[in-house]
């Protein structure tokens, strides 16, 4: 099992973890959730290009193809990425 080690109290956590037990931190894992916003917009702007050339049939084929081919390289891009977020209240 991957144990991390928070960057706030310096405690151990292990993977699948959502809060960190010492200090409270979320965790998440992944990419940033901004990214498949923008995955999904670079997909409905290439269907509709591919759209002005064949039928609505195609291009929506293309859409889906292009957002499942940038979702799936998102995923193994940021598939070891954790973050740790914690607020400090002052």
């Amino acid at each position: 099992m991957n144990m991390y080690t928070c960057p706030h109290c310096y405690d151990e956590v292990p993977h699948g973890a959502s809060v960190c037990r010492g200090c409270q931190a979320e965790i998440s894992y992944g990419g940033p959730r901004y990214l498949s916003i923008v995955i999904f917009i670079v997909a409905a702007l290439s269907g509709a290009k591919v759209l002005e050339f064949t039928s609505p049939t195609v291009a929506f084929t293309a859409m889906v193809i292009i957002f499942a081919v940038g979702a799936a390289l998102t995923h193994k891009l940021f598939k070891n990425r954790v973050r740790f977020k914690r607020r400090y209240n002052t």
